[in-house]
């Protein structure tokens, strides 16, 4: 997870995940510019489990660097990205978002 945190969310996302028993499984950088951004859109995969997105213009970025493109269901392009078969969306819950990686080991074979 990245990005700037000015509703000071992450306190109590840290705070969720260590609960959960995941905190080893989250990284949380600061604010990621230039090199290093670019450095991380090349992952595997971009996954966006947003709850709101008008356009989910960082999905671009992710098509951009040629990756797979994950998306919930409340990024509003994420229906039509997926009638395209451009990339993948499932329902905007825990349980959709843990989906997403293994829908997409389904698509690559």
């Amino acid at each position: 997870m990245a990005g700037p945190d000015p509703q000071l969310w992450s306190a109590k996302l840290k705070a969720t995940a260590a609960a959960s028993g995941i905190e080893d499984r989250l990284f949380w950088p600061v604010m990621v510019t230039g090199d290093a951004k670019w450095g991380r859109l090349r992952s595997e995969a971009f996954i966006l489990p947003s709850h709101q997105e008008n356009f989910g213009i960082a999905s671009g970025r992710g098509f951009g660097c040629g990756k797979p493109v994950l998306l919930a269901d409340k990024v509003n392009i994420a229906e039509d990205i997926a009638e395209d078969g451009a990339g993948l969306m499932e329902l905007d819950t825990p349980e959709g978002t843990l989906r997403l990686p293994a829908a997409l080991d389904r698509h690559v074979d």
